[in-house]
């Protein structure tokens, strides 16, 4: 008796665990279609197994009819949570029709015909075609989201038909293995498994539903990426079709303020020009301030900067301002500031023009200071200070957040942007803003940031380049004038194309000492022509890319595939200039002194004989080049690009010696182009002919 009464009390406690585990179940996924059926029906098995451990003791009309019962509708709730949760459809008539059938069978073997081993047939064939129906949703429906809860179940599905196929076979094997101690453990091991199935149902939907939710966050982030691609896309071409026409306002401006002799004239045009950089300026706000939202990515380079020169030069940019208003604008630099630093200036420059600007434009009297002081080794204090209207504390947090403004504010022009962005840079150079401002006594914007000390570097300067030959990639026609312009103002020849097919065309037979490519054109991308060009041919001269998108992203793109610099539209004289002196070739095509030093001790008559057939020479120098080229012999052919480089040297050829001297360098000479060395030779014979001619030597 107390053995039976442990037993019972054991089921018992597992069976309220079930349960618990079931409203567990419920709670935590009632989002999920499918968990209120799925949940009842193992709640219904639960409770079916406390009801047939009474079936000894207890009325049929409760151990045998109720219990059975029990077992059917958790069979039926399962099958309908799990129809619920796939999304399929329920067939609500053969569930019926079966119900009714099942029901009347164990009415009949219970109380017309009493017979246990009948109703233990009915009972497992029914539940072996339920866990078959299943097990077909699962194999159905099974995708890579739901494979544990599938491979659970169909543990599950095997134990049980396993269950159901022992009873069966017990059934008609009985007699015979009565007394077998196999036997016996079999059956104690048995009547742990509907605990067993019961619970591992609860973690079989549990499994379900985390998977589910795995998946929609899968198909959320999914979406999100396609939307953040999506919006980049668009931020591109918003910032493409904005900026190319203000290139051409600009750049037309630029070309045309020199021609003018009027002040008031003069004047105009250098109003165009500001107000041109001005609506640039907020274009680029906006834009990265998006970028920075939608990727989340900033991309910090740091460079050696003479601290003291690099301030003087961001603050003089604002003097005039200044001035119109009858500020005061000092610099104030701590004495053991060290004079080198690096720093990454396209951050700090917009950090502090925007700062520096802000007070300028809140200030109508006093003076605005900019103070730089070092805190500890390597850590330095920035600081803008203004004696204009201040700033109230109630808003010294929502004027960092983008399109807010103080409310002093609201009367001048601005995108509320600013300090947004502001705050965006500092966060991505480790630091924060810090605002110290009161109603009616000015404002200290200050923050800290970290930067190494590194040594004296020389800095290049926009300075008189020896005349180069460039190769401009642009489809817009006024973006080729402006270009064009700017490059004839430098001292420049330009050659133009429309398309990355002519230009391949062209760097295939001419030799360019740099390209202006655009970015976006009709037949492709620059970047991906650019990585092309550098695989497939040499010499491949400087690139730089001139567009009109601002994106940091491209501009790290086009850097890592071994573009030299990214110019963005409007294109700034100065800015080109700078550009050209840093990367482009600044060796002269022809050295009149280097020819000469060795040209003068020839008799004149040799000289002449080698002059006039110096075309000759060189063609069958390049024949033999392309005779090792096409026979893949890469030692004779660095070897056969030496002897042309050591004759350009005695003629003075500085530009084809150089060239010559690089391909001889690289790993992969087979792709030198022939048709440009040719045309480097016939330019440099052409110079040298020109300045004989010139010197009337003979």
């Amino acid at each position: 008796m107390l053995a039976y009464l442990l037993d019972s009390f054991t089921m018992l406690v597992l069976c309220v665990l079930c349960l618990f585990f079931c409203w567990l179940l419920y709670r935590s996924n009632r989002s999920i279609p499918g968990v209120v059926a799925w949940s009842l029906g193992t709640a219904c098995f639960a409770i079916a197994l406390i009801a047939s451990s009474t079936l000894y003791v207890a009325p049929k009309w409760f151990g045998v009819i109720t219990s059975n019962h029990l077992f059917a509708a958790a069979m039926v709730l399962q099958l309908v949570g799990l129809l619920t949760f796939f999304s399929r459809p329920l067939y609500r008539a053969p569930v019926i029709v079966g119900l009714i059938c099942y029901s009347l069978l164990f009415f009949y073997f219970t109380y017309v015909e009493p017979s246990l081993a009948a109703r233990i047939i009915v009972f497992s064939l029914n539940y072996i075609i339920y866990l078959g129906c299943l097990a077909y949703l699962f194999v159905t429906r099974r995708t890579p989201h739901y494979r544990a809860a599938a491979s659970l179940y169909y543990v599950i599905a095997g134990t049980a038909i396993g269950l159901m196929l022992y009873r069966l076979w017990a059934l008609f094997a009985q007699s015979s293995q009565r007394g077998d101690q196999l036997y016996d453990i079999l059956v104690q091991l048995i009547h742990g498994l509907p605990f067993f199935i019961s619970f591992a149902m609860v973690v079989v939907f549990f499994l379900l539903s985390n998977e589910r939710n795995y998946l929609q966050i899968q198909q959320l982030q999914q979406a999100a990426n396609q939307q953040a691609e999506s919006k980049k896309h668009l931020l591109a071409f918003l910032s493409h079709e904005f900026r190319t026409p203000l290139n051409a306002i600009v750049g037309t401006a630029q070309l045309l303020a020199p021609q003018l002799e009027n002040k008031t004239q003069q004047a105009a045009i250098e109003r165009i020009t500001s107000a041109g950089m001005e609506l640039s300026a907020i274009n680029q706000l906006i834009l990265r301030q998006a970028e920075v939202e939608h990727v989340g990515e900033q991309l910090i380079k740091p460079q050696p900067t003479q601290v003291k020169d690099w301030l003087e030069e961001l603050v003089a940019n604002h003097r005039d301002s200044a001035h119109k208003k009858g500020l005061r604008l000092s610099v104030t630099l701590a004495e053991t500031i060290p004079q080198w630093l690096m720093i990454d200036v396209t951050y700090l420059r917009h950090v502090l023009n925007n700062l520096i600007g802000n007070a300028i434009k809140y200030s109508d009297q006093g003076e605005v200071n900019l103070t730089v002081v070092p805190i500890t080794a390597n850590h330095y204090r920035f600081s803008v200070t203004d004696q204009g209207a201040g700033i109230p504390e109630d808003e010294h947090v929502s004027i960092l957040a983008p399109f807010n403004r103080a409310w002093h504010g609201l009367s001048q022009i601005g995108s509320g942007l600013g300090l947004a962005l502001v705050q965006q840079f500092l966060q991505s150079l480790g630091s924060n803003l810090k605002l110290q401002s009161s109603e009616g006594k000015g404002s200290v914007f200050s923050f800290e940031l970290e930067l190494a000390t590194c040594e004296s570097q020389a800095i290049p300067q926009a300075e008189h380049l020896q005349p180069l030959h460039l190769l401009i990639v642009e489809d817009i026609e006024i973006n080729q004038h402006v270009a064009q312009g700017l490059l004839r103002k430098l001292g420049h020849s330009s050659q133009t194309v429309t398309s990355l097919s002519e230009a391949k065309q062209l760097l295939r037979q001419h030799y360019f000492d740099g390209v202006l490519l655009d970015l976006n054109l009709a037949d492709g991308n620059g970047i991906d022509t650019f990585i092309d060009l550098k695989q497939e041919y040499r010499p491949l001269p400087p690139v730089i890319l001139v567009t009109a998108n601002v994106s940091q992203q491209i501009e790290t793109e086009a850097l890592q595939a071994g573009i030299v610099q990214v110019l963005h539209k409007p294109l700034i004289r100065e800015d080109l200039a700078l550009a050209l002196t840093h990367h482009c070739n600044n060796l002269t095509l022809f050295d009149a002194e280097q020819f000469w030093q060795i040209a003068y001790f020839l008799p004149a008559q040799l000289r002449n004989d080698k002059m006039a057939n110096l075309g000759d020479e060189f063609e069958r120098l390049l024949h033999a080049l392309l005779a090792f080229q096409r026979q893949d012999d890469t030692q004779q052919l660095k070897q056969q690009l030496h002897k042309i480089g050591s004759k350009a040297t005695t003629l003075g050829f500085v530009k084809l010696a150089a060239c010559c001297e690089q391909l001889s360098q690289s790993d992969a000479p087979q792709s030198v182009l022939i048709d440009v060395l040719q045309d480097l030779v016939d330019n440099s014979i052409e110079a040298l002919q020109q300045q004989r001619e010139e010197q009337h030597y003979g």
